[in-house]
């Protein structure tokens, strides 16, 4: 599941600045974008925190972190990766959503950082 997403979001990256879109936003989405947005958010802030681990244990604690995000979130697993396939077909309306999830990194990074000025 993990790879999937990294997968999906690395191939997502790659290809909306190539891909033009005509169409209009036509198809809805199995989970509401505001939701999408916090789920993907996430599951970033996962993969940055799994990301040093090897092996089987990185693959448990990323199931784990995949979990507890769809449960937080109260999310279902099978609308969030319908969701993707979706915004694979629809590149504009996906810019759109993952600029919202990189706006939020952006939060919680200045946050974070705030907060360690703050300590010191």
């Amino acid at each position: 599941m993990k790879k999937l997403t990294v997968n999906f979001l690395g191939l997502l990256l790659l290809l909306l600045p190539a891909c033009r879109s005509e169409k209009k936003q036509t198809t809805p989405l199995p989970m509401p974008e505001e939701k999408l947005v916090q789920v993907l958010t996430d599951v970033h802030l996962a993969e940055v925190a799994g990301q040093n681990l090897l092996g089987p244990a990185r693959d448990s604690l990323e199931t784990e972190y995949y979990r507890q995000i769809f449960r937080i979130h109260q999310a279902d697993s099978a609308a969030f990766f319908q969701s993707l396939n979706i915004l694979l077909k629809e590149p504009e309306r996906a810019k759109e959503i993952y600029e919202k999830v990189l706006e939020n990194l952006a939060r919680i990074e200045t946050a974070q950082k705030d907060h360690a000025r703050k300590s010191q």
